[in-house]
């Protein structure tokens, strides 16, 4: 069991392993009753407007620079 409610992925749509993480992430989060979404990394204000509604995480799938667009 987990705390987590909603958590959100942040992905390099042109890394398919970030992609494939992403699909076992999202199952994850299925199996466990915890709501989640995505959006691309460089898409901050997507990350920006689903954080303000209330996730408890943000997981970055990608490199360094996957994680600097996100941030």
């Amino acid at each position: 069991m987990t705390d987590l409610r909603r958590i959100g992925f942040a992905f390099n749509p042109y890394n398919a392993e970030a992609a494939a993480v992403l699909e076992r992430a999202h199952a994850w989060c299925r199996a466990h009753g915890v709501e989640s979404w995505d959006a691309r990394a460089e898409d901050r204000a997507a990350i920006a407007r689903e954080c303000a509604q209330g996730s408890d995480l943000l997981c970055v799938l990608g490199g360094d620079g996957t994680f600097l667009r996100s941030a």
